[in-house]
């Protein structure tokens, strides 16, 4: 019985593992997983402390919002899945990685490549949310499956006619 037991613990040690993604490559990817099949529970178990009560919930209901839109049309939800996930490249120095991704669809179309800021915390790899805004802000790409947004410049001030000469 006692060896079940550890033989219970040890495979829900290494499910565990898998799924926290002993990688931050894996980690980031399951994020887009759960994010592109609308698997909401349990988001925030990828998502770093520095963001997960400042933006957590916020990516949830992106996420719940999201998978409202895929129930409604199963067939563009298929289409538009995620097929892959393509690490264009990756550094990691002890804690934290930097990676450059580009999700690829299943209608085969590719995202622009996105920047991913993870820290490894608890022994798990998440997503620094604030920090990959940040690398986003910086001009280094935007987030996998997002568009550039470009500020919109203020609009000019309507100058008053110039007076009639007399």
């Amino acid at each position: 019985m006692k060896r079940l037991a550890i033989g219970i613990a040890m495979t829900a040690a290494l499910v565990a593992c898998s799924e926290s993604g002993g990688t931050p490559q894996a980690a980031a990817e399951e994020f887009l997983r759960k994010m592109s099949t609308g698997d909401c529970e349990g988001l925030r178990e990828y998502i770093s402390a520095n963001g997960r009560e400042l933006v957590g919930p916020k990516i949830e209901q992106g996420c719940g919002m999201a998978k409202t839109e895929r129930d409604k049309d199963p067939a563009k939800a298929q289409k538009e899945g995620l097929k892959e996930v393509h690490v264009v490249e990756a550094k990691e120095e002890g804690d934290k990685a930097t990676l450059k991704i580009e999700p690829e669809r299943n209608d085969g179309r590719r995202e622009p490549a996105g920047t991913f800021v993870m820290v490894k915390e608890e022994g798990r790899w998440r997503i620094d949310l604030l920090a990959t805004g940040q690398a986003m802000g910086a001009g280094m790409g935007p987030g996998p499956g997002t568009e550039p947004q470009m500020p919109t410049p203020p609009a000019a001030a309507p100058q008053p006619a110039p007076a009639p000469a007399k």
